[in-house]
């Protein structure tokens, strides 16, 4: 479903799952994790084995040190690997299209993301997106995360618009608190690749729901006023 919004809006972003797919993420750092201990291994097919476990739903970096016989690193190694590794990931090209068409508009933006520091900025260095928008707020530097409705109203008090829009994907909890402060909402629906899937039944209240549900972000239309 199109939406219209005016160029005078603050639009306001989601990251993870939103403005890239995570998956991309969760497989950037799983191979560069794999060529590091299939050094110390000196066994292939790690890479491999990780996405399998990782479809398959079970416990990844205990699995691969207990099967690999790997030593040196501990699961809290790879976690911290996992977190700080540098990321090869990208934008879409709807999605690119659709933000340099915002830029070329003069519209504000922000984002506002759940996440640790060092990591979600990374992931926006890695997308070129790292001086993109008005505010950035991410949870660990303002101290809550969504649905918490602190990033909100700061984006409210700090960039003026005629309204306010949010796009996001986690229908848990992206768009409480946007919902409950008349914010415009909008959902990228998922392909199945998305790190939390977009099951209907969690929502409970009516507030979770977001207005509009859109395919791609050609889908959303800039009207000039």
């Amino acid at each position: 479903m199109a939406m219209v919004i005016s160029d005078k809006s603050v639009v306001v972003f989601d990251l993870d799952d939103t403005l890239y797919k995570e998956v991309d993420y969760l497989k950037s750092a799983f191979r560069e994790i794999a060529q590091v201990l299939e050094k110390e291994s000196g066994q292939p097919g790690l890479f491999e084995r990780m996405m399998s476990l990782y479809r398959d739903d079970e416990e990844v970096f205990g699995t691969i040190i207990e099967e690999y016989q790997v030593e040196i690193k501990t699961k809290s190694d790879l976690i911290q690997m996992y977190r700080n590794h540098e990321p090869d990931i990208y934008l879409e090209d709807h999605i690119a299209d659709k933000l340099k068409e915002i830029k070329r508009n003069g519209m504000t933006t922000g984002l506002i993301t759940d996440g640790r520091s060092h990591t979600q900025r990374n992931k926006l260095k890695s997308l070129g997106l790292q001086n993109y928008f008005d505010e950035v707020l991410i949870s660990e530097e303002f101290g809550s995360k969504k649905p918490d409705p602190g990033t909100f109203a700061y984006i409210q008090d700090k960039l003026e618009g005629e309204g306010y829009i949010y796009i996001g994907d986690n229908i848990q909890k992206d768009f409480i608190a946007p919902n409950n402060l008349g914010w415009d909402t909008v959902c990228l629906l998922e392909d199945g690749t998305n790190i939390h899937p977009q099951n209907s039944s969690v929502i409970n209240e009516e507030v979770q729901r977001p207005d509009v549900f859109i395919k791609d972000f050609s889908e959303i239309k800039i009207e000039q006023k």
